[in-house]
């Protein structure tokens, strides 16, 4: 199972995954602003110098890819 919380977000952004992926997180241009390959488990995205704004999390595994849009309150 596959886990992107909370949304909104605040300080920190947080995902959940089972199996081993490639997770990548886009401002509102399209520019990659994060990204970390071959992660498993909890992540923690410390999301204080985001700005405010919606950002999309891509996440891709072996067998499919996520896509979830969030939101960044200041």
């Amino acid at each position: 199972e596959l886990k992107v919380f909370p949304n909104p977000i605040d300080e920190k952004l947080f995902i959940e995954l089972k199996e081993i992926s490639l997770v990548k997180v886009f401002n509102q241009k399209g520019e990659i602003i994060y990204s970390i390959d071959n992660f498993n488990g909890k992540l923690e995205v410390n999301t204080h110098d985001f700005s405010s704004g919606i950002y999309t999390v891509m996440i891709f595994s072996k067998n499919e890819t996520s896509k979830y849009r969030i939101i960044k309150l200041n």
